[in-house]
């Protein structure tokens, strides 16, 4: 029961996207690589992409692989750590490069070429801007202003180009992406990095709602330098069918209080405090 319902929300999308002879079991099975460059993965803005997409990939495949080239030691380490922390059952698997892509059905590739050939994505990010391409067209591979906004908007777009390709979308649903380029701070088709983010964001926020956008929200804001106060609402605790969709949520945390478990997120400088509830209670 509770198999079927953590990616219950995954298998209802996909189910409308995909064409009759769909099959969750078997879209579920599919084997994903996440891999990418050692100068991609040199950056922080790789780093930060690489724990995105290992978190959002998990809840899209019971088998990933996560190939990394030699010399990460502390990445994998890191990484290794997190998928262990966040997995259901199926802990992805760590081996190192070079890997053959032809047993996956999808690669997503933290910077390099595109290889058309292969059922490829490419991403990288530079300060506000992201890039993705799923075709032979190439991305910049600039990734050396630290931003986690753009980081993980190109690993949540790259993961939406391997949804794509397992459950073989439709032409009439949409295309793969085709050397995607934008900026998060101009809205705009724009390669230009932005601004550098300030040191410390002095914040008083209120994060009304823990569900699935309310945990992308207060994870990306964990990954901020930030310092203040946050209330974070929600009057509900989560289930096994959240995990599918909450970036964050563990396999022993989907029956605790939803502002609870997220209010544990943050660290440091900035005081996040839960509240059971709905917006006015709070008076």
């Amino acid at each position: 029961m509770n198999d079927d319902l953590r990616f219950s929300r995954l298998c209802a999308t996909a189910s409308e996207l995909a064409d009759a002879s769909f099959e969750p079991q078997r879209f579920l099975q599919q084997s994903v690589l996440l891999t990418g460059t050692a100068d991609a993965f040199a950056t922080e803005n790789g780093c930060e992409m690489a724990r995105c997409a290992l978190l959002l990939l998990m809840r899209m495949t019971k088998s990933l692989v996560v190939a990394l080239p030699a010399g990460l030691e502390a990445l994998e380490r890191e990484l290794g750590d997190c998928a262990r922390q966040h997995a259901w059952d199926e802990v992805p698997k760590f081996v190192r490069l070079p890997v053959d892509p032809a047993p996956y059905a999808a690669v997503l590739s933290i910077g390099g070429d595109p290889r058309p050939d292969w059922p490829w994505t490419v991403i990288t990010s530079n300060g506000w801007t992201l890039r993705v391409t799923s075709t032979a067209r190439p991305v910049d591979q600039a990734c050396g202003v630290a931003n986690p906004v753009a980081a993980l908007a190109a690993a949540s777009l790259g993961v939406g180009e391997v949804f794509k390709r397992l459950l073989k979308l439709r032409d009439d649903k949409g295309q793969f992406l085709d050397a995607c380029v934008f900026s998060l701070w101009s809205y705009a088709q724009d390669d230009e990095a932005g601004p550098v983010l300030p040191q410390v964001m002095d914040v008083d926020l209120l994060v009304a709602g823990a569900g699935a956008i309310g945990n992308g929200v207060a994870h990306l804001l964990s990954r901020l330098p930030l310092r203040g106060r946050c209330l974070i609402l929600d009057r509900q605790k989560y289930g096994p069918e959240n995990w599918g969709t909450c970036l964050r949520l563990t396999r022993t945390a989907s029956k605790v209080e939803k502002a609870t478990f997220l209010s544990g997120l943050f660290t440091g400088e900035l005081q996040a405090t839960p509240f059971q509830g709905q917006v006015e209670d709070l008076g």
